[in-house]
């Protein structure tokens, strides 16, 4: 079976990816990754094939946009994302249908549009019997389809765009005003096939997250358990509490009332005790990574899925949040005191690891995807 990966272009959601292409690979499976060219290292150092496709260029300004404009455009990126915890009654269609009209145009067409056709081309080249992509990484069911392979979403975060698009079909069943089914189509005919609805969601999702943290989307879904890409034992052995923070994006969309010196400062304590907690931003690789330890967590979230994820972490009692726009240093420091001596914390945080732990690993989930392959084949 050849199976090729697909990511967005910031590539955050590689390092989810890896484990389940080295276990395809292990499995005697050819692997590929699509990924763009000064990306391509990194994927080799993976030990997997990167194949380059696209360009290395600011997608801002190939779109004409101003450096002074891109952060009211970036502040806009939850909607209709943020629907993630609403009550049913106050979604609307016409909230769903003009979000999804921002964002085919200012973010989906703008990571998708360099790589489209480069990654259609070598599909058409190479014919892979399976593509697994992103969730936004569209590009990725656009090549699936062209060329009849089967594919499937490998979350990188809570599933935010599989409800918000269950909600968009339910209030717009008697609808045709459909912005992102509208560009797929498109392209869809361009590669001599039509639209269908799992160019949206996939025709199977894997889920890493454990199930008392998942949403309910209704979609096919494989439970796949996390398993790092790198060892984090270091990162979180030794230190009582670890500060994980990805500056790039925490900067971009807005970032905190305080740096994030002030918040590893806040929580260097000399009386944290003998217990472990930590304080990130919301990734989902640093969550899993927690999960993994069975350590409480802080949540700082900044943007799109990272909220309502920190919602999920409080819900089933394994750690708090702080909006960015409250952080301060002490109620950094109140919250992760919480989290050292209140021990409701950590037999939370045991329960997700252990749930975690019967979760299948990446080689487990190998056959699954066999048999995808061979039903579409």
């Amino acid at each position: 079976m050849r199976v090729l990966f697909t990511s967005c272009p910031d590539e955050s959601a590689f390092p989810s990816m890896v484990p389940l292409a080295q276990a395809l690979d292990a499995a005697g499976h050819e692997v590929r990754v699509a990924c763009r060219p000064r990306f391509a290292d990194v994927v080799t150092q993976a030990g997997l094939t990167a194949v380059p496709v696209g360009r290395d260029h600011d997608v801002w300004q190939a779109f004409g946009v101003e450096p002074g404009e891109r952060a009211a455009l970036r502040a806009a990126m939850l909607e209709p994302y943020d629907v993630v915890g609403q009550d049913e009654r106050y979604i609307t269609w016409e909230y769903l249908r003009s979000g999804y009209e921002y964002h085919v145009t200012w973010w989906h067409k703008m990571d998708n549009l360099p790589v489209i056709s480069q990654l259609v081309a070598h599909a058409q080249d190479w014919r892979p019997d399976l593509v697994i992509w992103e969730p936004t990484s569209y590009a990725g069911p656009v090549a699936a389809k062209a060329v009849g392979a089967a594919h499937a979403r490998l979350l990188s975060s809570l599933d935010i765009h599989g409800v918000t698009r269950g909600h968009f079909l339910r209030l717009g069943q008697r609808r045709q005003d459909d912005p992102l089914a509208e560009w797929l189509s498109g392209y869809a005919t361009k590669y001599g096939t039509s639209f269908s609805e799992d160019m949206v969601t996939g025709q199977l999702t894997i889920d890493q997250l454990p199930g008392s943290l998942r949403l309910d989307t209704g979609l096919p879904s494989l439970p796949m358990r996390h398993t790092p890409w790198r060892e984090t034992s270091q990162r979180f052995g030794r230190q009582r509490v670890a500060v994980v923070m990805d500056i790039e994006p925490t900067v971009r969309f807005g970032g905190y009332r305080l740096t994030v010196d002030e918040i590893t400062a806040a929580v260097a304590q000399p009386d944290s005790g003998e217990c472990a907690a930590v304080v990130h931003d919301g990734d989902l690789a640093t969550f899993l990574d927690a999960v993994r330890h069975g350590l409480p967590q802080l949540v700082l979230p900044v943007y799109v899925d990272q909220p309502p994820l920190a919602d999920r972490i409080v819900e089933c009692g394994a750690g708090l949040h702080i909006h960015p726009h409250t952080v301060t240093a002490a109620a950094v420091r109140d919250s992760v005191s919480r989290l050292l001596h209140e021990p409701s914390f950590r037999d939370s945080a045991a329960k997700l690891r252990d749930e975690m732990l019967t979760m299948p690993a990446p080689a487990e989930v190998v056959p699954r995807l066999e048999e995808l392959a061979a039903t579409h084949r």
